[in-house]
């Protein structure tokens, strides 16, 4: 059995089992080459097979769908300028929040890096349905809300310093999502 391509119909031809046409029809694969926004039309494939004197004619549907994409977190506001003594202050109150393809999330965290983990303290109120846990430099946010709700939860996240003489260094603040996907 050969396979001739011309634009969009494959021919195969040659003499042979049915077992083995069967086989190479199985083995026709299609793709999508459009991973960033393909078009979800619906496509058609129709078969079209004969023995020599009979035509048979098949088809078979072939839907698209949107790549997962994963949801994004921005930060708004310029570097958080924390001075000794100012309690736990919010950190980016206007955090930006988008998945375009999931409405709801199932996680996030929120990281400290740099400075000192043992003086740096994040913090966090229940809200939402979403619960946080603080482990060392890490707040992990757990709970299916909507992006919305976890928008707002995101920009309550606080940082406070809990020494008397902090460490002057720059700290990093990383949030990431998590739409189960």
């Amino acid at each position: 059995i050969t396979g001739s391509l011309v634009g969009t119909t494959l021919t195969l031809s040659g003499t042979a089992s049915v077992a083995n046409y069967q086989a190479a029809l199985h083995s026709i694969t299609s793709e999508n080459t459009n991973l960033t926004d393909p078009d979800n039309t619906l496509r058609t494939v129709s078969f079209s097979v004969t023995d020599g004197t009979d035509v048979g004619n098949n088809s078979r549907g072939i839907s698209v769908s949107d790549p997962n994409r994963p949801p994004t977190v921005t930060a708004t506001a310029a570097n958080l300028l924390y001075d000794e003594g100012d309690g736990a202050v919010p950190i980016d109150t206007a955090l930006l929040f988008v998945d375009t393809d999931d409405a709801h999330l199932v996680g996030a965290t929120v990281v400290i890096s740099g400075g000192a983990p043992a003086e740096d303290v994040l913090g966090f109120t229940d809200q939402n349905g979403i619960t946080g846990s603080i482990v060392g430099s890490t707040l992990t946010l757990t709970g299916t809300a909507t992006v919305a709700d976890y928008q707002t939860a995101l920009q309550s996240v606080t940082y406070a310093n809990l020494s008397d003489t902090p460490n002057l260094a720059d700290r990093t603040i990383t949030f990431t999502a998590d739409d189960g996907e």
